[in-house]
């Protein structure tokens, strides 16, 4: 029937919006295996051990080649192939870079957290927008990821490390633990 045809219609041409939106950007495929951290320091450990394997030649920082052949060796899937743009573009033409031009590990550090904490929400932002009908279960549990990915845009990946204050009925219990210790 004719209006299922136009439904069908407009169902397929929003999905094709969808899949222009959802652009791969060039680190999307490590970001990926970033995003498995269990908390902030884990991150870090992980973005660290990263940044050890792309500094062959140990001199403490990543020049754009050795970053770009760096990235390939990590086996990911698709390959990532870093370009003298994409270089430009993490380290904010060359802002970010030492005096050589180069990344240093804190500083890498600090690129790639930024860049974890937007890729987890471009991949939240999808998912929300796949979701039918909104009143749904699944729907009401992405609306509250939502809402912690505008907790963490405020404050940062740092808040998931730092202990959470439950008024004084959380603080009388651990008052009570430590004696009992």
């Amino acid at each position: 029937n004719f209006i299922s045809a136009v439904q069908d219609g407009k169902d397929a041409a929003q999905r094709e919006v969808l899949k222009a939106r959802k652009q791969v950007f060039s680190l999307d495929p490590l970001l990926t295996k970033l995003a498995s951290f269990s908390s902030a320091s884990d991150l870090e450990s992980k973005i660290t051990e990263v940044y050890r394997v792309l500094d062959v030649d140990d001199n403490g920082s990543l020049s754009f080649e050795e970053m770009r052949q760096g990235l390939k060796r990590l086996h990911t899937e698709p390959p990532i192939n870093m370009s003298m743009e994409d270089f430009e573009i993490i380290t904010q033409g060359y802002a970010l870079c030492n005096s050589e031009g180069e990344l240093e590990l804190d500083t890498f550090l600090k690129i790639m957290r930024k860049n974890v904490e937007y890729f987890i929400q471009r991949q939240a932002a999808f998912q929300l927008t796949d979701v039918e009908p909104p009143d749904s279960s699944l729907g009401a549990l992405l609306m509250v990821a939502k809402q912690l990915l505008l907790h963490f845009d405020t404050n940062g990946l740092e808040s998931l490390d730092q202990p959470r204050s439950g008024g004084k009925h959380c603080e009388k219990r651990e008052e009570e633990q430590e004696e009992e210790a």
